[in-house]
C-alpha cells in the first residue's frame, strides 16, 4: 500500500528564511545546469545587484566553497560538520546554486542504501534567502534522486514546514531504519535530538509501511521519542 502524502515546506539547514556512506551505487545520470534567471542578494533590497543564478552538479573543485558555506551555517542550520576531505570525495553527490562563479547554496543526496537517499547539508547563503532558492534546490535534488533510481528520499530537520509544502510527509523515525543503522545509534543525541523525519516516495513502495501520520496530535505522539542524529 502506497501511503498518501498530505498537502501541507522546512529546512535541513539554512535554505529558507528564518556523513555516512551508503551501499555502493553507480551514477545513472547527471542533471544539467538549470538556469534560475536573474536574482539578487537579499541585502540589496531587490533594487540593484541583479545576477544570474543557476543550479548545477557539484565538482571536487567546489569543495572549498562548500566547506566555507556549510561551516558558516552549522549552528543556525543544525548542520552536521563536514571536513574538506569529505567534501572533495563526495562533491559529485551535491547540487550547487551558483551566482556567476560563486557557490551560494548546496545540497547533497547521500545514499543510505540502494533504495533510500537522504538530503544533507542543505543550505543557502543568508544574503540570498527569501527568493525560493531552497525550494528549487529541493526540487532539483528530487529529480536527481529519481535519475539515481532511489525509491525513497528522506531528510531530517527541526523545521518541517517547507518540506511538507513540497510534498514530503512527516513520518515516525522507525520508517527509516537505514538512517538509524548508519548514523543514529552512534550519535550522542540518539533518541533525544528533536528532529522530524521527512519522507517522499519517488517510486511505488513495494513493502507497505504503517499509515502516514497526518494530524497534529498523532504526529506529536509519533515524534515524542525521535531516533535520529543531527544532519
Amino acid at each position: 500500500m502506497t501511503p498518501v502524502r498530505p498537502v501541507l515546506k522546512t529546512d535541513v539547514g539554512s535554505a529558507f528564511p528564518g556523513p555516512s556512506r551508503g551501499e555502493g551505487r553507480r551514477t545513472k545520470g547527471r542533471l544539467p545546469s538549470t538556469p534560475l534567471g536573474p536574482g539578487k542578494p537579499a541585502s540589496t533590497g531587490g533594487e540593484t545587484g541583479s545576477s544570474h543564478i543557476a543550479i548545477r552538479p557539484g565538482a571536487s573543485a567546489d569543495a572549498p566553497a562548500l566547506y566555507a558555506l556549510i561551516t558558516a551555517n552549522l549552528e543556525v542550520g543544525h548542520l552536521l560538520p563536514r571536513t574538506l576531505e569529505d567534501l572533495v570525495q563526495h562533491a559529485h553527490r551535491f547540487l550547487v546554486i551558483v551566482d556567476g562563479g560563486a557557490v551560494i547554496g548546496c545540497g547533497e543526496i547521500a545514499p543510505l542504501s540502494r533504495t533510500v537517499g537522504e538530503i544533507r547539508s542543505l543550505v543557502v547563503d543568508e544574503r540570498y534567502r527569501g527568493q525560493g532558492l531552497g525550494s528549487r534546490l529541493i526540487e532539483a535534488l528530487r529529480r536527481l534522486a529519481r535519475i539515481e533510481e532511489f525509491q525513497t528520499l528522506c531528510a531530517f530537520t527541526h523545521q518541517p514546514t517547507n518540506f511538507v509544502r513540497l510534498g514530503f510527509s512527516i513520518v515516525p523515525h522507525v520508517w527509516l531504519p537505514e538512517k538509524i543503522t548508519h548514523d543514529c545509534h552512534t550519535c550522542p543525541l540518539f533518541r533525544q535530538c528533536g528532529q522530524y523525519a521527512m519522507w517522499y516516495a519517488l517510486q511505488p513502495v513495494a513493502v507497505a509501511r504503517p499509515m502516514l501520520v497526518s494530524n497534529e496530535a498523532s504526529r506529536l505522539e509519533a515524534l515524542a521519542r525521535p531516533l535520529t542524529a543531527r544532519v
